[in-house]
């Protein structure tokens, strides 16, 4: 018996991590922020980013990822990870509990991020403001991949 799998796609939003998971992942449990928040509140209207309502999204979160694990299902979690910190921390996570870690780095230059959010914005009327993209790009590209050498495919 193979030992379960989990993927963990890396990058900034509109960077592609969502639509790869969607046609190369199939059977794979995703489990997304995005996707808690489209349950939570349906799609594309406007969520309410507070305190209470990211606990709940969390919670969840954490639940489906725990139930997934439990059953030693393969796994994506189908989210941005574009801090250091969060890479770490699902790495972590996976730490110890015989999962096979794969971490995938999604590169896209920021001015093709910009045009993506405006595309979808016109297709969808989903939008991420410039200045969120803006900062999570500085943050994605302060990861150094070379510290993640071993869990890339």
């Amino acid at each position: 018996m193979t030992c379960p799998m989990v993927i963990i796609p890396c990058g900034i939003p509109t960077a592609g991590k969502s639509t790869w998971v969607k046609e190369n992942l199939i059977g794979f449990v995703s489990v997304s922020r995005d996707d808690i928040r489209e349950q939570m509140y349906g799609k594309y209207k406007k969520i309410p980013f507070t305190k209470q309502s990211e606990q709940m999204v969390t919670n969840i979160f954490d639940s489906r990822m725990s139930d997934a694990i439990a059953r030693k299902r393969n796994i994506v979690l189908d989210n941005t990870h574009c801090k250091a910190s969060y890479l770490n921390a699902a790495i972590q996570r996976f730490s110890g509990t015989g999962y096979k870690i794969v971490v995938i780095f999604f590169d896209i230059p920021i001015w093709k991020a910009y045009f993506r959010n405006w595309k979808r914005k016109l297709q969808t009327g989903k939008w991420i403001p410039p200045h969120v993209i803006k900062q999570m790009y500085k943050n994605y590209k302060k990861i150094n991949k070379q510290d993640y050498a071993k869990y890339q495919a």
